[in-house]
């Protein structure tokens, strides 16, 4: 008789929490118009941010002028012929989510070089949290935190990542 007094409890404790717990709407609204941005046309400032960031994984933000330039990195690699897949780009009820992957080289080589692929995407600025979603990065294994920092009429945001490394 105590047993199902004790399961009862759990299961009564059980069905009130899951009632009690706040879900969010994470599907999807619609795909995000968007442009990668090559090289020299990114942003000055957001440049030598990325320069700096560049030899780690990395997700930034980076708003100027209305719009919206989100970037990811992949830190060092050996070798080269690295590319990067943007799967796709949209917007949630709150927020716009990027799913893209590390694609390796098609060749094995033994190449001695370093590279340090990343890609930055423009797209209209919609004040939403931005997601991101590296489903073969090794960073997606690892917890993230965010800042953002407002400088005028510009806003930039930062994941910085933390947790144990592959290797």
């Amino acid at each position: 008789m105590k047993k199902i007094i004790t399961m009862l409890f759990f299961l009564v404790f059980s069905l009130l929490t899951a009632c009690a717990y706040e879900t969010t709407d994470c599907g999807k609204i619609k795909d995000c118009e968007y442009t990668v941005v090559k090289t020299e046309e990114i942003p000055e400032e957001l440049q030598s941010i990325l320069e700096e960031k560049k030899k780690e994984p990395f997700q930034l933000t980076y708003t100027d002028q209305g719009n919206l330039y989100i970037a990811q990195g992949y830190g060092m690699q050996v070798g080269g012929g690295y590319s990067i897949c943007v799967e796709s780009l949209y917007e949630t009820k709150d927020s716009i989510v990027l799913k893209a992957n590390l694609l390796g080289p098609q060749e094995v080589t033994k190449a001695k070089g370093k590279t340090y692929p990343y890609i930055v995407i423009k797209m209209e600025d919609i004040e939403k949290e931005i997601n991101f979603d590296s489903t073969s990065s090794a960073e997606q294994k690892n917890k993230t935190k965010s800042l953002w920092l407002h400088a005028g009429k510009r806003r930039i945001g930062y994941i910085f990542l933390f947790g144990g490394r592959q290797t």
